[in-house]
Order: structure tokens, then C-alpha cells, then sequence
């Protein structure tokens, strides 16, 4: 078989309820030419029985807590194509066009990266919708803070020169669009690319997290590159 063009790359554990819809969805794309790679951190729920009906690569990374950024950039070393797409384990693509309307414009040698928009169910945290929602308003006044890494894609040669952050902690997703756009280069936001994005946790899990983001949102620890 050929090299494919795209790699996409789930991040998951426990989420069996999510990755039945998403597969289905995934392989359903008007875009045909990607490979799929699961990160499992170690699922218990029957989510690897679900994965093994498919045509997927199944990689096991046990970590405790999850890093995100380790998950993905473990999967991305394993990954075949150029454009490496990001999928968190509670993110289902909207509809067949998610996957064709990210990767629109990243033909440009300024562009690295895209990212989805993030659709909510009445069932999500409250407080993560409010601070989503507030978020990607600075995406019109062109902040770079505003990187989506639930559904997103990154060119393999950009991530080859800088990986996710595994220190960063949360927030790791808009380090790197900050780093890369310090650098020079563009990061789409595809509103066409629509994602179902839910978090369901009790609500002092909600307000840590909600205190976290915005931690990390106010931190200058900006590394500066050269790409």
C-alpha cells in the first residue's frame, strides 16, 4: 500500500460510548486517503473491542495522569503521513466533510496547522462551553492563543521540529499555535470542520479545569523558535 497523505490520530481511554459514533463517522469521509492511529491509555470499558472492527492501528500508552501531549506526539512518531490530525477521544466528526474542510489551505508553505469547530450537547460542562465559546472570539482579532487540539491538524514537518510540550501541562495545544504563528507561520480555523466535543465531570472537576485554563491562558512561558 501507498504512504497515505493523512495520519489521524485518536487520543483515548474510556470512551467507548465516543469512539463507536466516531469510527463510523471516520470512515465515512468524502476524504479517503488516511491511515487511523488509537493512543489507548489503558481503556477497561470494551472501547478495544470497538477499535478492532476497524482498519486501525491500536498503540497502548499507559500514563497516569493523561498527557495529552505525550499520547499525541507518541502517536505522531508511529504516523505515515504528512498531516497529522489530531482527535481527542470525546470528539466525533459532525458530518463526512469534518476531515475534507480541515485540511483545505494548508497547501501554503506559510500555513502548519488547522483546527475544527467545536459543536456542544445540552450534556457537556457548563463552564468548559462558556470558556470554549469565550476563547475562539480571539481567534477574529487574530490572537494566537486560540489552537483547538480536540480535532486539529499540524504538518509532520512542523511537529518534527517542535513536538506538543509534555510539560506544559493543559493547554499544550495553544503553546504550540503560539509558538508557531511567534515563528512566523498561519493556523487556520476551518468553521466548516464541525466536531461534537463533549467533557462530562462533576462540577468541582469543571471549575478546576476552568481555573486551569485560565492559568494557562494568562502564562508567558513562551519558548521562541526558528523554523
Amino acid at each position: 500500500m501507498s504512504k497515505p497523505q493523512v495520519s489521524i490520530i485518536i487520543l483515548t481511554k474510556n470512551q467507548k460510548r465516543f469512539i463507536e459514533r466516531s469510527l463510523l463517522l471516520i470512515f465515512s469521509q468524502t476524504f479517503k486517503d488516511f491511515e487511523v492511529i488509537i493512543v489507548d491509555s489503558g481503556s477497561t470499558d470494551g472501547s478495544i473491542g470497538v477499535m478492532e472492527g476497524y482498519q486501525v492501528k491500536i498503540l497502548k500508552l499507559k500514563m497516569k495522569p493523561f498527557n495529552y501531549a505525550k499520547a499525541f506526539n507518541f502517536g505522531a512518531s508511529k504516523a505515515n503521513g504528512d498531516y497529522l490530525v489530531r482527535l481527542s477521544g470525546d470528539a466525533i466528526p459532525a458530518n463526512q466533510y469534518w476531515l475534507e474542510n480541515l485540511l483545505k489551505g494548508l497547501g501554503s508553505k506559510k500555513v502548519v496547522g488547522a483546527h475544527s469547530r467545536y459543536l456542544f450537547s445540552i450534556f457537556s460542562d457548563f463552564l468548559y462551553q462558556i470558556w470554549f465559546r469565550e476563547s475562539f472570539k480571539f481567534i477574529r482579532s487574530g490572537n494566537p492563543v486560540s489552537f483547538g487540539g480536540a480535532s486539529c491538524v499540524v504538518k509532520k514537518e512542523a511537529w518534527k521540529k517542535y513536538p506538543f510540550n509534555e510539560k506544559w501541562g493543559p493547554g499544550e495545544d495553544w503553546e504550540w499555535g503560539e509558538i508557531m504563528k511567534q515563528a512566523g507561520y498561519q493556523i487556520l480555523y476551518q468553521n466548516n470542520s464541525l466536531v461534537f466535543h463533549e467533557h462530562r465531570s462533576p462540577l468541582p472537576i469543571q471549575i478546576k479545569n476552568f481555573l486551569d485554563w485560565l492559568f494557562v491562558s494568562s502564562r508567558r512561558r513562551i519558548k521562541s523558535i526558528t523554523c
